[in-house]
C-alpha cells in the first residue's frame, strides 16, 4: 500500500458533491486509526461524549489520523463554547454535538467553531498548525479556519425534531445527524423502527434536503442499506461503532471455526 497523503479538506470535498465514508472509533488506539487511513477511509469520527477519553488521548487520535490522511471529526455530548474549541485546537477537522434542540444551540455551536467577529474561538498557541501562524496572515487563515470547521449537529430529542426547519436554516452549520436510538429512547423507549421514530426522521431528512448547503450523515451497520440512505441525500457515511464491528468480526470467526470443527455454532 501507498502511504495516505492529505488530500482537499473535507469541506472542499463535500462542496464538491463527494460521498465520504467514515468509521466511529470508542477504542483508545492510535493503531486502529492509522489501519483505517492506510485502507483507504476519508475520515473518522471520535468519541468523546460516552466513555472516559481525557483532550489528551483525543489529540493523540488526532494525530494519528493526520499521519494516515484522515480528516476528524470529535463527538461531543455538550454544546459549550469552551470544549469545542479545545477539540479544534487539538487538530480535529470539526464536531459533531449531541442532543441540539433548537437553532439557539445550533448558533451557538457554530460560533464556537469560528473566530471573533463571526464567532467566539478565541487565539491560542496550541498545535492546530494555522495558530503557529501568528502574524500579517492570520486574518486570512482564521477565514480559511472558519470556512473549512466541520459543523454537524445530532438532532435525537422530540424538542430537536420540532425545530428541525429553523435548526437547518442556522448560517455555517455543515449538517445533521439523525440520532434515532435516543429519539426512540426520548419517545419512552419505543423501538427504533416503529412509526414513532421514522416518521419523526422523515421529517427531519425532509427539512435537511429543503437546504442544499446543509449535509446529512448517517450510520450504517451494513452495505445493504447505504443505497437507501444516499437516496436520501445523505453526503456523509459513517460505519457504526468500532467496539461493534470487531465484536461482529470476532464472532463471525468463531462461529466459522466451530462450524469447520463439527462444534456447530458455538451458542
Amino acid at each position: 500500500m501507498v502511504r495516505p497523503t492529505r488530500r482537499k479538506s473535507m469541506r472542499a470535498r463535500l462542496d464538491e458533491g463527494e460521498t465520504l465514508v467514515g468509521t466511529l472509533h470508542d477504542f483508545v488506539d492510535p493503531a486502529l486509526i492509522e489501519i483505517v487511513g492506510w485502507v483507504g477511509y476519508d475520515y473518522v469520527v471520535l468519541e468523546h461524549e460516552h466513555g472516559l477519553r481525557s483532550l489528551e488521548s483525543i489529540q493523540n487520535l488526532i494525530r494519528a489520523a493526520e499521519a494516515a490522511g484522515l480528516d476528524t471529526i470529535v463527538r461531543v455530548g455538550t454544546t459549550a463554547p469552551a470544549l469545542i474549541q479545545q477539540i479544534l485546537e487539538a487538530g480535529a477537522t470539526g464536531v459533531m454535538v449531541a442532543h441540539v434542540r433548537t437553532a439557539e444551540d445550533a448558533e451557538t455551536i457554530v460560533r464556537a467553531a469560528r473566530y471573533a467577529p463571526r464567532g467566539t474561538r478565541g487565539e491560542g498557541y496550541t498545535r492546530n498548525g494555522r495558530l503557529w501562524e501568528i502574524g500579517p496572515g492570520t486574518t486570512a487563515l482564521h477565514e480559511q479556519a472558519d470556512h473549512e470547521a466541520i459543523v454537524l449537529a445530532i438532532i435525537e430529542d422530540p424538542e430537536g425534531v420540532e425545530n428541525i426547519e429553523a435548526i437547518v436554516r442556522t448560517p455555517g452549520l455543515t449538517g445533521i445527524a439523525p440520532g434515532y436510538a435516543d429519539l426512540a429512547t426520548g419517545l419512552g423507549g419505543v423501538p427504533l423502527d416503529s412509526p414513532e421514530v421514522l416518521d419523526r426522521m422523515a421529517h427531519v431528512i425532509k427539512a435537511v434536503n429543503a437546504q442544499p448547503e446543509v449535509r446529512m450523515l448517517s450510520m450504517v451497520q451494513d452495505a445493504a442499506s447505504i443505497p437507501g440512505i444516499i437516496e436520501e441525500g445523505n453526503q456523509l457515511v459513517l460505519w457504526n461503532h468500532d467496539v461493534i464491528l470487531v465484536g461482529n468480526l470476532y464472532k463471525k470467526l468463531l462461529d466459522d471455526t466451530r462450524a469447520a470443527l463439527g462444534q456447530g455454532d458455538g451458542a
